[in-house]
């Protein structure tokens, strides 16, 4: 395979390499960017923070009340689970509950934090266990908050904000976490 690099340290076929060994559509643009410590890369839907939100599931939380105006949700006790692929707009207070990602493997799931509060007493606030990929876009102008608890039910994840797969957090808006657990 060719091994050189250009000016800036990116190998010259790293596209080609990353297509070759990833999931990453060919159509996909890539951006890569590099400093001594990392490698990274980004699609062009890694970047978007664009939404419809004509076609968005809303969810509105109120406490421990809920309301969804959409499809894909499902409640299970305190914990709220995505089901499948799309745009989530979240927004309000949800104490002492989690929102659980487990869709379809080929899924991208996108949350929009649009002024949401998340807490949760004994594991992530935010989980995704299954999805292709999670992309959370920190909606302009709105201050986001989540927080875990000191101990969890499982051992099968180890942050407030929780991922099995790529995880991508974007846009100009602000997230406060509070990692009372681990990371």
């Amino acid at each position: 395979s060719d091994n050189s690099v250009s000016a800036d340290g990116i190998p010259e076929n790293a596209e080609a390499l990353i297509l070759e060994n990833s999931s990453v559509e060919a159509t996909e643009t890539m951006e890569f960017t590099i400093d001594e410590h990392m490698c990274s890369r980004f699609t062009s839907y890694d970047l978007d923070t664009s939404y419809d939100e004509t076609t968005a599931t809303l969810l509105t939380f109120s406490q421990q009340d809920l309301s969804v105006a959409g499809e894909g949700v499902t409640v299970d006790g305190n914990r709220v689970c995505i089901t499948g692929a799309g745009p989530y707009i979240l927004e309000g207070t949800l104490s002492d509950g989690q929102l659980y990602i487990n869709a379809g493997d080929n899924d991208k799931v996108h949350l929009i934090l649009r002024g949401v509060s998340l807490s949760c007493s004994d594991g992530p606030a935010i989980y995704s266990a299954n999805a292709d990929k999670t992309i959370i876009t920190l909606a302009e102008n709105t201050e986001n908050y989540c927080s875990d608890g000191a101990t969890y039910y499982s051992d099968d994840a180890n942050g407030c904000i929780f991922s099995k797969q790529d995880l991508t957090i974007n846009g100009t808006g602000s997230l406060y976490v509070t990692g009372n657990f681990g990371n």
